[in-house]
C-alpha cells in the first residue's frame, strides 16, 4: 500500500490544528468508567483486555479496548492526552479515505482523493465519533475495515482477511464488509457475479466462524433481537435509514436536528416519496461514470445495514466515507476544475465553521459540568469526607439539549471526587419502559425505586426536569424510599437549580 507522505503530513497538522479545542474538553458520559474498566496496571497485562469482561455483555470488542488500555498505560487519565489519541486515529481513517478513494475513482483522482480527506476530517456530523473516548469502537473499526478494503482492491487477500478480522473484534458493524467486497468486485473491478460470490467466500466463512466463538465460547449471542438492539420490522428499518439519511445530508448541530426529523417523520418519508423521481433524473444526467456512483450508494445503504435498528449518529462514521466520497466524486465529474475546487472548498469552510462551533459547544458542556461537581466538593466536603453513601435522587443528565452525565455517573463523580465513598443513582429513565428499569412500586404511601443491576440507561436530571413528576409519583412528592442500600448514614442529593443541593427523605 502506497503512501503519499506530504498529503499525510498536511492532513495530519491539518488535523491537529483543526481539533486543538477539542484537548479541552473535560470527561463527560462514561469516559472514566470506560478507561477504568480497560486499564491494566503493568505491561504483563497488556493483553488483559482480550479477555471477556462483564461489561462487554452482548458485545466483544477487543481491539478498541485494547487501545484504550494501552493509551492509559502510557497517558494515565490526562483527558487532553486520551483526545489526542482519538484526534490522531480519525487522522489516519480520513487518510484512508483519500486512498480509498483514489481507487474507486477513475478521473481527477488527486483532486477528489484530497477533497473526500479533507471533507471527513472535519465533517461536523462525526464529532462524537471523534472526541468521545467511548467511541474507540468506531476509530479503530474504521481503520482496519478501509485497510481491509484497500488491500483486497490491491489483490492481497491474506492481509485483506487479518485487517477484516481486527475491524471485526473491533466493532460489529465490520460484518458489511463481504457485501462491500462483493459490491466493489462487481462495480469497481468489473468482475462477474460468480467470480464476486467466490472472492467473499473468505470473508463469510471468517463470519460463521467468529460467530461461532461468540455463541458457543463467549456465550455472547450478538444476532438476536434484544432489549438494546431490538427488531423493529421493515417499517422501522425505511424510517431508521430515512433518519440517517437526514443526518448525512443535514450533518449541522445533529442534537437539535435528529429530533425535528423524529417529530415530522411523517413529512420527510413523503418529500422523500416525492424526491425519488427527480433524483433518478438528475443522477441520470450526472456527469460521472454510474458504476462509481452505483458503488458509493451501495456502500452507504449497506454499510449502514448491520446498525439500521437503532438510530445514533456515531454508527454513520463509517457509511460518512461513502457519502463523502460521493459527494466529492460529484463536484469534480459535473464541474469545471476551477469551480469544482471552488464549490469543495466552500463545502469544507462551511463544514470547518460547523465543526468548531461543536466543539466548542461540547467545551462549554463539559466546563459547566465540572462547575456542577466543583461547587458540589466544596459545599459538602464533610459530608465528602465521612465516607457516607452518597445518593443522587436526580443528576444534570444533560445540559441544554446535550448528554453530559448520562451514562455511568457514578464513576463520573467518582472520578473527580478522589473519593472512596459508595455512590448510588437513583432516577427516572428517558427510555419508555423506564418503570422495567427501574423497579418501582406504591404501597401504603412507601413509594420503592430501585436501580438495575446493569446500571445502563439514560437518567433525568437536568435544570428544567430536575423533580419528580406528580404524574409519577402519589401526591406529588417522595414520601419515603426504599433504597437497595438501607443504611441510617445515606446521603440523599437532588439536583436543582443548577447545582445539587441535600433533599430529606424517610427510609425503610
Amino acid at each position: 500500500m502506497s503512501v503519499n507522505k506530504k498529503t499525510f503530513l498536511l492532513l495530519f497538522l491539518a488535523g491537529i490544528l483543526f481539533y486543538a479545542p477539542t484537548l479541552f474538553i473535560s470527561y463527560f458520559g462514561d469516559e472514566t468508567a470506560f478507561i477504568q474498566r480497560n486499564e491494566f496496571n503493568s505491561a504483563k497485562d497488556i493483553f488483559s483486555t482480550f479477555a471477556k469482561k462483564d461489561f462487554d455483555r452482548d458485545y466483544y470488542r477487543p481491539v478498541g479496548n485494547f487501545f484504550s488500555g494501552v493509551i492509559t498505560f502510557i497517558g494515565g487519565y490526562n483527558s487532553a492526552i486520551q483526545r489526542l489519541f482519538n484526534i490522531i486515529l480519525h487522522i489516519l481513517n480520513s487518510f484512508m479515505v483519500f486512498q480509498l478513494a483514489k481507487k474507486v475513482v477513475n478521473e481527477h483522482k488527486d483532486k477528489i482523493a484530497i477533497a473526500s480527506a479533507f471533507l471527513f476530517l472535519v465533517y461536523p456530523l462525526l464529532d462524537l465519533s471523534v472526541l468521545w473516548i467511548t467511541d474507540m469502537f468506531d476509530r479503530t473499526m474504521l481503520l482496519f475495515y478501509l485497510i481491509a478494503l484497500l488491500f483486497y482492491l490491491e489483490d492481497r487477500p491474506g492481509y485483506a482477511i487479518v485487517a477484516f478480522l481486527l475491524s471485526l473484534f473491533s466493532k460489529e458493524m465490520a460484518l458489511s464488509f463481504p457485501l462491500i467486497v462483493f459490491v466493489t468486485s462487481i462495480f469497481i473491478k468489473k468482475k462477474k457475479i460468480k467470480t464476486a460470490l467466490i472472492e467473499i467466500l473468505p470473508y463469510v466463512l471468517l463470519i460463521v466462524i467468529y460467530t461461532i466463538f461468540r455463541l458457543y465460547v463467549l456465550d455472547n449471542n450478538f444476532i438476536t433481537s434484544d432489549k438494546t438492539h431490538p427488531f423493529i420490522g421493515i417499517t422501522g428499518l425505511v424510517k431508521n435509514y430515512i433518519l440517517f439519511g437526514g443526518l448525512l445530508i443535514f450533518p449541522f448541530f445533529s442534537y437539535d436536528f435528529t429530533p425535528f426529523i423524529k417529530d415530522n417523520l411523517n413529512y420527510f418519508i413523503i418529500g422523500g416519496a416525492i424526491l425519488v423521481i427527480p433524483a433518478i433524473l438528475i443522477l441520470r444526467k450526472l456527469k460521472a461514470d454510474w458504476r462509481i456512483l452505483i458503488f458509493l450508494l451501495l456502500f452507504i445503504l449497506l454499510t449502514i445495514l448491520p446498525a439500521s435498528r437503532l438510530v445514533m449518529k456515531w454508527y454513520l462514521y463509517l457509511p460518512s466515507v461513502g457519502f463523502i466520497i460521493l459527494v466529492s466524486y460529484i463536484i469534480f465529474t459535473n464541474f469545471k476544475i476551477k469551480r469544482g475546487v471552488f464549490f469543495a472548498s466552500a463545502i469544507f469552510c462551511i463544514f470547518l465553521v460547523s465543526n468548531i462551533i461543536v466543539q466548542f459547544k461540547w467545551l462549554d458542556l463539559t466546563t459547566t459540568s465540572d462547575k456542577i461537581i466543583s461547587r458540589f466538593k466544596e459545599e459538602y466536603k464533610q459530608e465528602i469526607a465521612t465516607g457516607n453513601t452518597l445518593v443522587f435522587l436526580t443528576i444534570p443528565a444533560k445540559i441544554g439539549n446535550y448528554p453530559v452525565n448520562h451514562l455511568n455517573f457514578g464513576d463520573h463523580i467518582k472520578y473527580h471526587l478522589k473519593c472512596l465513598n459508595k455512590i448510588e443513582i437513583v432516577s427516572r429513565s428517558s427510555l419508555e419502559n423506564w418503570n422495567n428499569k427501574i423497579n418501582f412500586s406504591i404501597k401504603d404511601s412507601t413509594i420503592t425505586i430501585e436501580q438495575d443491576s446493569v446500571n445502563h440507561f439514560i437518567l433525568y436530571g437536568y435544570e428544567n426536569f430536575y423533580d419528580f413528576s406528580d404524574t409519577d409519583l402519589r401526591n406529588g412528592k417522595i414520601i419515603r424510599i426504599h433504597h437497595k442500600v438501607e443504611n441510617e448514614n445515606n446521603i440523599f442529593f437532588k439536583y436543582s437549580n443548577g447545582k445539587f443541593s441535600k433533599y430529606e427523605v424517610q427510609i425503610n
